[in-house]
């Protein structure tokens, strides 16, 4: 059996694709799946499973809530080895450390560490990081990328604009540093990310990745 993490694009975001975590196991388990857990509310599916195709997996799951959840999902998959490999090769941990907000504990109690105040922007929304993210005018994000961009992208990748830059794209996944904008608030990376890189995207705080790799070391399975 191996472990996969589904990431979902856009549940729970600003009002738009809300699911039910309920809902949201029942179909993952109806599929066959074992050990389905979710994660906060921004579309973190865990679950065990025999099948290797990772592209029928997605394909299936992706058909499983349009038709029971009338959710057009975009569906991105990671085993738990692989996160645990990205996790152990992050370029935030050499190039920003503890001063760009990697300290859990001080990054730790924005939107997302609470499911009750995660709700609604479901922790990927830069309006509700700008108002609990307080310790560090810095957020790191991790980009789950669906494919691998075609043509390769030199990092740095700056935004003036939204005040972020991509420092690494590597393992189908892109590592940013966002920063307070002048209004206040974070960029959303997501859209930027898409657009500079060609491929669809799914954009999570780093502190919550983490933190996905320990709640399934917690259950249980470890990260192999």
């Amino acid at each position: 059996m191996t472990t996969y993490i589904a990431f979902l694009r856009g549940i729970n975001v600003g009002g738009k694709n809300l699911l039910k975590m309920e809902a949201l196991r029942r179909a993952f388990q109806s599929l066959g799946f074992q050990n389905v857990r979710t994660f906060i509310q921004c579309g973190n599916v865990f679950f065990d499973t025999a099948e290797m195709d990772v592209e029928q997996l997605s394909r299936d799951i992706a058909t499983k809530l349009r038709d029971s959840l009338g959710y057009e999902a975009v569906v991105i998959l990671r085993t738990a080895k692989e996160l645990r490999s990205l996790i152990r090769n992050s370029p935030f941990r050499e190039n920003h450390g503890r001063d760009a907000g990697d300290n859990l504990q001080n990054q730790g109690r924005d939107a997302g560490d609470n499911p009750q105040s995660h709700g609604r922007d479901a922790g990927d929304n830069p309006q509700n990081h700008g108002r609990d993210a307080r310790a560090t005018d810095v957020m790191l994000c991790v980009a789950f990328l669906a494919d691998t961009p075609k043509q390769r992208t030199r990092t740095p990748l700056v935004s003036a604009t939204e005040n972020l830059e991509v420092v690494a794209i590597k393992s189908r996944a892109a590592f940013i540093v966002c920063r307070r904008k002048k209004t206040g608030w974070f960029a959303f990376p997501n859209n930027f990310i898409e657009k500079q890189l060609g491929v669809t995207a799914t954009t999570r705080q780093w502190k919550t990745v983490n933190r996905i790799a320990e709640s399934i070391g917690a259950i249980g399975k470890g990260l192999e």
